[in-house]
């Protein structure tokens, strides 16, 4: 068995941002990167509620290590800003297992956090893009054991994740790829709602859907939550606002049956869809959502640091 295993869950977190930083919305210079065989893609762009409120996300337990890992490797940059993040999993790896990654957008200083050199960092070279390589930190040993790469690009984006993700990513980079067109389709209908968003296979829509959306705003629940993608996304104001959105697959019955099939092992790309969309926005009081948010909050929160 390799170094680290597959996380098959999708698990509702909620992500506390540390640093206020307030940016352009669905980067584009991060988008690009995202693979289009990802399972799930998940971004904020600013501090959520001006650093003080909850923003609702769906990340993997992977996503949670790189978040957390990624302050502690940039540290030690003085001049690090960030102004947008995007998670990234499930991409199709060789081996078979999760893929996993943090795109960051802000300012970077290479030379300052290529210092890093605990537990045996080391510098190499993919595609002309320098990448430390770091190797799994002591605190998490007993529990994830995998190597994974920070790469730098341009002083501007910060790319950490599995080394596969990693070099997937670089690769989108140096060939000036667009964004996939399915994903910036969906987060063109949040337009406006996007301080928080997330796109994941409707297939996870129980979950989501009926295990938190739905308590927030029983409207949420009118939304079609067929075979398909759901896309949602936050707005933060004196009220917050939440746009829910799912996109079915076409109406063959062979072909949802594969898209499932597919999903289900991660061995998929994101396509265009057909059929009708299902599109609900609700207001809610501010109290309400953080009563939510507490409600919803897991044992042990993630209070990312650096």
């Amino acid at each position: 068995m390799s170094g680290r295993r597959a996380i098959n869950c999708v698990l509702v977190v909620l992500l506390f941002c540390a640093e206020a930083a307030v940016g352009v919305r669905s980067d584009p210079r991060l988008l690009q990167l995202v693979p289009p065989q990802s399972r799930l893609v998940a971004g904020t762009s600013r501090a959520a509620g001006q650093g003080t409120t909850g923003s609702f996300m769906v990340l993997t337990a992977e996503n949670k290590i790189d978040l957390k890992d990624f302050y502690a490797l940039t540290g030690g940059d003085a001049s690090r800003r960030l102004s947008g993040m995007v998670f990234v999993s499930g991409a199709r790896g060789e081996s078979g297992e999760n893929e996993h990654s943090l795109l960051v957008s802000g300012h970077f200083d290479q030379k300052a956090i290529f210092r890093f050199d605990d537990a045996g960092a080391k510098r190499v070279s993919y595609r002309g893009v320098a990448v430390l390589v770091v190797p799994p930190f002591a605190r998490e040993r007993e529990s994830f054991v995998e190597t994974r790469w920070l790469a730098i690009l341009d002083e501007e984006v910060a790319v950490f994740g599995s080394a596969e993700s990693v070099r997937a990513e670089v690769d989108r980079w140096v060939e000036k790829s667009t964004p996939d067109s399915l994903i910036a389709d969906q987060l063109r209908g949040l337009e406006g709602m996007d301080d928080s968003w997330c796109l994941l296979l409707a297939w996870d829509r129980r979950r989501v859907a009926e295990g938190a959306l739905r308590k927030l705003d029983e409207r949420l629940g009118a939304v079609e939550y067929g075979p398909g993608m759901l896309s949602w996304g936050i707005k933060f104001g004196r009220k917050i606002e939440i746009a829910v959105r799912t996109t079915p697959f076409r109406d063959a019955p062979e072909e949802m049956e594969l898209r499932e099939r597919a999903a289900a092992s991660h061995s998929f790309s994101f396509l265009p869809s057909a059929g009708q969309s299902s599109h609900i926005i609700v207001k809610v009081s501010r109290g309400r959502y953080e009563e939510w948010i507490r409600e919803s909050a897991p044992p042990d929160p993630m209070l990312p640091g650096r």
